[in-house]
């Protein structure tokens, strides 16, 4: 690499995803450590990205500046971004989902652009396959395997590779570290204390407090508030206490109010051994700094956007209320793991996290340690992640290392042999759709004009368009009928909104390519009914030859 590339990320999102998207950044900034990084963020979560030496630059963003109607925004937005202008940039990746940040990344110029963005007409437009995947997947809170930020690292990587080339250096250097932001001081862990951040699970974190003061005497407990009034901090001491409770184990807590601020809360998670969390940013603050986390998830299709990322986290998934006692029993099977604790908490899902090999595959992945048996929403989770792969990286893991013969539940055969019959009409529908919209192409090609025609040459070409459009009420219709489908129809919707075409041909095109992905799609999930089905069938037991013993 010759000279100097210049990227600008783009990131407004939450600050969660700002965590998110550094720690992305940083597993390509060893790959390619002769680019210059440059991350443009909401002003409101500035601190992170400036807390980090190797960025070039951070430019922070007044988003609260610009509150005015749609047609006024854009024109303040390309007044503030004047400065850009003259920067030369040869990357620019928005790597969050607003309205806003689309119309920053469609004004700055770039030679290169990824995400979501906005056409002439201020529609959106989306012009990669990983960010029209997280709009039309992720987004939408489907039950996929794939972490947020392995999508944004691989998204990036794959430009890069098609740009600059291979990368210069292995790049197996470990991304989360207590280092990993420079104005955090390096304190030693505190052993044998437990941090809780109490925020969104006030109640059944003070029931789990109670839980561990009276239950494992050499543990201290820090809480967390994000919520600097007295009066959660005395909520919360009165939720704790009980009328068998001893007061004097209150010596062993230890309450912080206000660490919203991140400097402040990043000092407590360096120093911590556990983090007990429900909130989405603290978890990923503390997954950078290498901290373990015990993530209390709620429903499984919000997992892989905002669960911890690395090596021995745990996490607590189910799609019933969480109680403090549901936390506490993960919590002491994770201390002491035994078939008789882990009996305990039969309500919930408790899983562990770690990050695969790249010859497996690479990125984080999350296996249950207490259900045996996947649930449809599970198996649909890993399927859909296998799409994905499929789509965009052209490699898929192997099936054997997605789920065994032990993890196919009677209810999740029977659910996938009904499945099987409406994967194959989705697949003719799709089949069929490609050939309509290559039959459409033709008929548009052979015209003179696409503005002058013959009656009789528009009303072939309107029946085929009828045609499409009926074809695609079919898949949206699957879709609705079998939810285990949904990622098709709406990944068509997100698709076809994104075709760039100007003529009936041109559009007719992207239109077969689009039909030619889905129906890979459908078969890649066929293929995976089928191992699965293959995997249930009775197998023989072989034996050995008897022989007689006088």
């Amino acid at each position: 690499m010759d000279r100097k590339y210049r990227c600008l990320v783009v990131q407004l999102g939450t600050g969660a995803q700002v965590v998110q998207s550094l720690m992305a950044l940083k597993a390509v900034q060893q790959l390619y450590p002769q680019v210059e990084y440059h991350f443009l963020v909401d002003d409101s979560h500035a601190d992170a990205p400036l807390a980090i030496s190797w960025l070039s630059q951070v430019h922070l963003f007044p988003k609260k500046d610009f509150l005015a109607e749609k047609d006024r925004r854009v024109a303040q937005i390309a007044r503030w971004l004047s400065p850009f202008a003259d920067q030369g940039w040869d990357f620019v990746f928005n790597w969050s989902t607003t309205e806003t940040s689309s119309y920053l990344t469609t004004i700055i110029p770039s030679l290169i652009k990824y995400g979501l963005m906005r056409n002439k007409d201020l529609t959106s437009f989306m012009p990669d396959g990983w960010t029209q995947y997280r709009v039309g997947v992720v987004n939408e809170n489907a039950s996929q395997n794939i972490h947020l930020t392995d999508l944004l690292t691989t998204q990036m990587l794959t430009a890069f590779q098609i740009h600059l080339g291979d990368p210069e250096n292995a790049g197996n250097q470990v991304v989360t570290s207590k280092n990993f932001f420079d104005s955090i001081a390096n304190l030693s862990r505190v052993e044998s204390q437990i941090t809780v951040q109490i925020d969104g699970y006030e109640k059944e974190l003070a029931k789990f407090s109670r839980y561990v003061l009276q239950k494992d005497p050499a543990l201290t407990i820090r809480i967390l508030s994000r919520n600097d009034s007295i009066e959660v901090e005395e909520q919360f001491f009165e939720d704790l206490l009980s009328s068998s409770f001893d007061g004097t184990l209150l010596e062993r807590v230890q309450f912080k109010r206000k660490t919203s601020d991140f400097d402040r809360l990043s000092q407590e998670l360096s120093s911590a051994e556990w983090l007990i969390s429900g909130d989405p940013e603290g978890v990923q603050i503390a997954s950078v700094l290498g901290t373990r986390c015990l993530f209390i998830a709620g429903s499984l299709p919000g997992l892989y956007r905002n669960g911890p990322y690395g090596n021995g986290h745990w996490i607590i998934q189910s799609n019933e209320p969480i109680t403090g006692a549901d936390i506490y029993s993960a919590f002491s099977y994770i201390l002491e793991p035994s078939a008789e604790a882990k009996s305990q908490f039969e309500n919930i899902n408790l899983m562990s996290s770690s990050v695969r090999s790249p010859d497996m595959g690479g990125g984080a992945t999350y296996q249950s340690v207490n259900r045996g048996a996947l649930t449809t929403q599970a198996w649909f989770s890993k399927t859909c992640g296998q799409i994905a792969r499929q789509w965009y990286c052209g490699w898929t893991p192997p099936m054997d290392q997605e789920f065994n013969r032990e993890q196919l539940s009677p209810e999740l055969v029977k659910e996938l042999r009904e499945s099987a019959d409406s994967l194959k009409v989705l697949s003719q529908i799709y089949d069929e759709a490609y050939r309509t919209a290559g039959r459409l192409q033709q008929k548009s090609q052979r015209l003179k004009s696409e503005k002058l025609m013959s009656l009789e040459e528009r009303d072939q070409i309107q029946k085929l368009g009828a045609k499409l459009k009926e074809l695609d009420m079919l898949s949206d219709r699957m879709g609705r009928v079998k939810p285990m489908l949904t990622i098709f129809p709406n990944m068509l919707k997100v698709m076809m909104h994104n075709v760039q075409g100007t003529t009936i041909s041109q559009m007719a095109i992207e239109a077969q390519e689009n039909y030619k992905m889905l129906q890979d799609g459908a078969k890649t999930m066929s293929d995976m009914v089928a191992h699965a089905l293959s995997l249930s069938k009775p197998v023989a037991v072989k034996t050995r030859p008897l022989t007689l013993v006088k």
